[in-house]
């Protein structure tokens, strides 16, 4: 599997593959904190006011919390696009080993929302293209789509000691 050699913030302008110029200074801070790259100071200064620290130590988080408003890009635009960089960045993992880079969310809504914008910048990207084809085409993501993101739950025949159960739920005042 190809390596990426760049860092996220270089990762997510390069024209071959997510090619997003349109980061806010914000977060482009954001991704460079929590991958230990160096600051600008208009990026330092936001820093402090976001997190009330003084200091910067650079060095990469091996997690982070980002609290942001609603469409605020943290889904598409942000965490479905470190989970690619994830993927493709070398972890120096023993020949035969292999990663997984989970993204989680706390709707099935919001992983749909995820996914598509995964799927999206795979598919916009020429070289994610030619490198992963087998997951940038039309019926792979939607195969992957149908079956994991939309499973039903199985129902199975009730044992010889098991008896079906109906718990009613009720709400409020009505």
């Amino acid at each position: 599997m190809p390596k990426i050699p760049l860092n996220i913030v270089e990762f997510f302008e390069h024209p071959q593959l997510i090619a997003d110029q349109s980061l806010s200074m914000a977060q482009k801070a954001c991704l460079k904190s929590i991958y230990g790259l160096p600051l600008e100071v208009e990026e330092f200064e936001l820093y402090k006011r976001a997190t009330g620290r003084q200091a910067y130590d650079v060095t990469e988080q091996r997690e982070a919390t980002i609290l942001s408003g609603r469409r605020g890009g943290k889904t598409t635009k942000i965490a479905a696009r470190i989970a690619i960089y994830e993927a493709l960045r070398d972890h120096g993992l023993p020949k035969g080993e292999e990663g997984c880079v989970m993204l989680l969310a706390p709707t099935l809504k919001q992983a749909r929302i995820a996914f598509r914008a995964i799927r999206k910048d795979l598919r916009s990207s020429m070289w994610m293209k030619l490198n992963f084809p087998r997951y940038t085409g039309i019926g792979s993501c939607q195969t992957i789509d149908s079956k994991w993101l939309t499973r039903q739950p199985q129902h199975r025949p009730l044992g010889k000691y098991e008896s079906k159960r109906e718990i009613q739920v009720t709400g409020g005042d009505k």
